[in-house]
């Protein structure tokens, strides 16, 4: 299935194509022609950072709903707007073993 593809809904593309994103074009699909990669780029970004700083906080969503959304966004990042990926990468690398330290930090508290 391609990001502007639906078909079929199932529990586990709701988090590739939820129905309340879809129309005659995917909501993402529109932002890029609307707002251009960059923006997108960093819009996607910022939500993998979102889902991923969240996940495992919210009660009415499973930390791994919260995963596969910051994925979803992170492959969208590297298959559709692939430029400038590798700075990208580091920094998500980055966020990750800062957040392992607060982790480690709040467990010792």
């Amino acid at each position: 299935m391609t990001y502007g593809e639906c078909s079929n809904m199932t529990e586990s593309n709701k988090t590739d194509h939820p129905p309340y994103y879809q129309g005659s074009y995917e909501c993402i699909d529109l932002m890029r022609e609307i707002y251009g990669d960059e923006a997108v780029r960093h819009f996607c970004i910022c939500n993998a950072y979102k889902y991923r700083f969240r996940a495992g906080k919210k009660q009415t969503e499973a930390a791994e709903d919260d995963i596969a959304k910051a994925e979803w966004y992170e492959r969208y990042v590297m298959e559709k707007i692939p430029q400038n990926y590798a700075a990208w990468a580091d920094r998500r690398i980055q966020y990750n073993t800062c957040k392992e330290d607060r982790s480690e930090n709040n467990a010792r508290l």
